[in-house]
Formats: C-alpha cells, sequence, structure tokens
C-alpha cells in the first residue's frame, strides 16, 4: 500500500465519507480516490454502502486486520504536514456539513419546535437518562432510530464506540454534524432493527431502542435487536 492508501485510512479513521469528501479533503481526483477505494475494499479493509442518493464508505470493522489498520493508522506522524493539511480540508468538509445540517433544521424548525411543545423539557429527560448512566460503561453503544444522534452525544463519555442506525437520510445528515470524542457511525438501514454482528471483546454492549412500535409483530424487532449484544450486554 502507498501513501495515499494511508491517507486514505487516516481520513476514514476519523468517520465514514463520500468520494466527494475525500476529494476535497485529499485534493486528489475523484478517479483516483475510487482506485485507492476499491483497493482497499478489495483487501476487505474498507466497505462501500449506499445512503439515498449518496454512497458513502467507512473502514470495515469486521475484517480480521482491522485491529492492525487501526495501530498503522497511529503510527502516522501527527506533524506530517500533509497530514495536517488533511485534516484541516476535512476540518472544512465536516463544516460544510453543519451547515447542511442547520439549514435543514431552519427548513423544518416549525415541526421541531411543535413536537417538542407536546412533550416535557428535554433537558430534564436527558438529565434522567444520564443519570441512570452515571456508572456504566460499554465496548459498544448501539443506538436504533437515532434521529439526530442527540443520544449518541449524551452517552459517548461511556462507550469505546458508539453506532446510530436510522432510515432517514435527512436525520442523519444532522446527526454526522456534531464531532463525538468516540468513533462514532451512523447509518442508514432499511430495517428498523438491524441483523448484523460486530466483532468485540465481551462484555458490556449495551443497546438503546428508543421507537415506537404499533405493528402486531412488535417482538420481531426485539428479537433481532437482542441478536447484536454481547452475551452480558443489556437492552
Amino acid at each position: 500500500m502507498n501513501r495515499r492508501g494511508f491517507e486514505v485510512l487516516s481520513i476514514l479513521s476519523t468517520g465514514e465519507m463520500t468520494v466527494s469528501e475525500m476529494t476535497q479533503a485529499l485534493l486528489q481526483s475523484q478517479p483516483r480516490i475510487s482506485r485507492h477505494l476499491k483497493l482497499l475494499a478489495d483487501a476487505g479493509l474498507v466497505v462501500r454502502f449506499p445512503e439515498g442518493s449518496w454512497v458513502f464508505y467507512r473502514l470495515n470493522e469486521t475484517n480480521e486486520n482491522y485491529a492492525l489498520v487501526d495501530q498503522l493508522v497511529a503510527l502516522l506522524p501527527p506533524d506530517d504536514q500533509t497530514l495536517l493539511r488533511d485534516r484541516e480540508r476535512l476540518d472544512r468538509v465536516r463544516a460544510e456539513r453543519t451547515t447542511r445540517a442547520q439549514e435543514y433544521f431552519a427548513a423544518n424548525a416549525a415541526d421541531w419546535d411543535d413536537l417538542r411543545a407536546r412533550h416535557i423539557r428535554e433537558d430534564l429527560v436527558e438529565a434522567e437518562m444520564t443519570a441512570l448512566m452515571s456508572d456504566t460503561k460499554c465496548d459498544l453503544l448501539v443506538d436504533l432510530g437515532t434521529g439526530t444522534g442527540r443520544m449518541l452525544e449524551i452517552f459517548s463519555p461511556h462507550a469505546s464506540r458508539a453506532v446510530g442506525f436510522d432510515i432517514n437520510a435527512n436525520m442523519l445528515t444532522i446527526a454526522r454534524a456534531p464531532t463525538i470524542p468516540i468513533v462514532c457511525i451512523v447509518r442508514c438501514a432499511r430495517a428498523i432493527a438491524p441483523t448484523c454482528r460486530w466483532k468485540t471483546e465481551p462484555p458490556g454492549w449495551l443497546l438503546f431502542i428508543r421507537f415506537c412500535i404499533f405493528s402486531m409483530t412488535r417482538r420481531v424487532p426485539w428479537a433481532r435487536a437482542a441478536r447484536v449484544l454481547a452475551p452480558s450486554g443489556r437492552c
């Protein structure tokens, strides 16, 4: 693997990205970035997944070499000027994401305010939830129906990694905007409860399920959600 391949891995270690975002961060042409991504995907190091009209790439957490990739990225010199400039451009790309999220919120502000007005104060709810989790630590936090990703923000101090699922691509634009101090991956899933598993060290998987089920088959999502838990995980 050449240097540019490592730079692509370095960028993806900060979160999932589209090809166009990587071209902006790395100042490389789309064909060149796509070629590197294809080589990395063929090696099983990254995965490609569509989300609405977008296609995102992320590091492949289920690959047996994932830990090695993580270590190699950590060995990249932190004072390397090329990498520093890549990260500066990446910050600008993320700022554009934040702008899009804010624009979406602005366009739907009336609906958000109306929904909030029907419930008790959010800060009181969040304070109670945080208190319940005060002594809890887990390897992986899973949030089904993550919406704006607010729960990932609140509970990220209690997890080594976090992943949120939602079927609404606009919501995921908002969820990706904040900078969370852990590797937080937000994914679009067609099913309300994912059927996948991650390789992780047990114990302590914590799964949040925050959606309303009105179907007569409401046990099905719970059963699928339980399958992603480690033996000692909590649902």
